[in-house]
């Protein structure tokens, strides 16, 4: 655990490496976890959610878009145009409650704070990921 800009505990992880890293313990929602990138390289930004079907999920930095999903498919008409062809979600597990968020192309101004927020039927909740890119 390392202290984030606000004091607030950070686990840290790497943001590369298994598909399933998104099964690891993120902290109850609300915490945050700091992910490493390499400027260039694919990160996996984790999120996980209590699937209960009717799947939402936003990706945010600040009030920036990164990406959507609702009624079953992404929804990128408001996605901001600096993550144009360069996010993904893994779909085939939203189901079984990965919210993770795939970003290709890294670049130095990538790193900050983002924000998971996923709702299903059952209610909502929100992981915030600390993601910090070096060269």
């Amino acid at each position: 655990m390392v202290k984030g800009q606000g004091g607030q505990l950070l686990s840290k992880r790497s943001g590369t490496g298994l598909r399933n890293d998104w099964e690891q313990d993120l902290g109850k929602p609300g915490t945050e976890n700091l992910v490493n990138c390499i400027v260039g390289k694919a990160c996996m930004l984790p999120c996980r959610f209590s699937a209960a079907g009717s799947e939402v999920i936003h990706w945010y930095r600040g009030d920036t878009v990164i990406h959507s999903f609702y009624y079953g498919q992404d929804q990128l008409a408001k996605q901001n145009l600096d993550f144009h062809n360069r996010t993904s979600l893994f779909e085939n597990q939203i189901a079984s409650g990965n919210a993770s968020l795939l970003l290709r192309g890294v670049k130095i101004q990538d790193g900050g704070r983002y924000r998971c927020y996923s709702s299903t039927s059952q209610g909502s909740q929100e992981f915030f990921i600390h993601l910090k890119v070096s060269g």
